[in-house]
Order: C-alpha cells, then structure tokens, then sequence
C-alpha cells in the first residue's frame, strides 16, 4: 500500500465517521456512543404452575447441552387479570401492533413497540421498565403473533424476566365496557 492509498483511506474513515456522527445526533432518539452491556439473566426457578402447564418431554427431547430457554407465558391472561394490572398501575403493558393501529387506540400509558420495528423502538422500555417488573405484551389478538415476536425478544435478547402475553388483546379491549377509561388515542401515552 503506498502514501497515496493509505491517506485515502484515512479520508474516507474521516468522512464517514463525521456523516455517521451527524445522522446519529440528526435521530429522534440518538444511539448511544457506547453500548451499556446487557444485564445478565439470573437463573429462574420453574414454578409448578409453569411447569404443570408445559408437555412432558421424553429423554431424546432433552439435550442437556443446550437448555431450552423459557417462553413467555401466554395463556392464563384473563381480561380481569388485565384490568385488575391497569387499574393497581402493578404491570407495564407493550404494544406490539403497528403505528396506524396504535394511533386508532391504545391502553393509556402502554408503551409502543411494533413487531415490526422491535429493535429500532426497544429504548422505548429498556430504560423505563426494570427487567425484573411485570410485563404484558398485547397485539390485535385472535390470530395475530406480534405480541408473540416483542415478547420473546424481551425475554431471550433483554432479559425481562416477567414476560405474559394478553392473547385476546386489542380485540377484547374493545368490546369490553370496563375498558374504556383505560384507550388512548393518537400519539397519546
């Protein structure tokens, strides 16, 4: 490599790591310099509840080296169980669904993060919510797996340890009356 190459090279680095820079602080939430090492999960006993709701696994299922990590508890959520959380404020809720829902309505005070878009919008809860507080993640409900994919990120890639998903999700929200102090609207929180 001769002179000339080299301090080309050194422009381009310069030149990139001023536009990077640039675009970095132009974002609505900036990236931060240096990434905060992710919190390392304590091991979490299985409950029996837990565990009695699982299927019984043969000895050829198990392979030791590799544990399967736990999911997050999907079923149990009752819509009493919801209201009982919104009304003591004693859960955080997420919302998996995408902007043009989100905006039609909402619970008050659920934070955003559309399946879609987890890892661009996951700054929204990881410095808001300590990973060791309840979470319940809702999506349209029904058929719809987005509460689905936000959970299990916020379980296997940033720890929360106490992940549910509200199954029956928006679809129940709104047809149930004793919900309707807890909808937003808009970009409302």
């Amino acid at each position: 490599m001769n002179l000339t190459s080299l301090k080309m090279l050194i422009g381009i680095l310069a030149v990139s790591s001023v536009v990077a820079a640039v675009v970095n602080v132009a974002r609505p939430t900036p990236l931060p310099w240096i990434r905060e090492p992710l919190p390392v999960k304590p091991p979490v006993a299985a409950s029996s509840e837990h565990v009695a709701s699982q299927p019984a696994k043969s000895p050829a299922d198990v392979n030791p080296a590799t544990p399967e990590p736990a999911k997050p508890a999907e079923s149990g959520v009752t819509k009493e169980m919801v209201l009982s959380y919104l009304q003591n404020g004693t859960a955080h809720f997420v919302d998996a669904r995408e902007d043009h829902e989100w905006v039609e309505g909402h619970l008050r005070g659920a934070i955003h993060i559309p399946a879609s878009a987890i890892y661009q919008n996951i700054e929204r809860i990881v410095h808001l919510v300590p990973p060791n507080e309840k979470v319940i993640v809702y999506c349209t409900g029904g058929q719809c797996e987005a509460s689905h994919h936000v959970a299990e990120a916020l379980d296997r890639d940033f720890h929360f340890s106490d992940v549910s998903i509200y199954t029956k999700g928006w679809e129940e929200i709104e047809k149930v009356e004793a919900f309707k102090p807890f909808i937003a609207k808009g970009e409302e929180q």
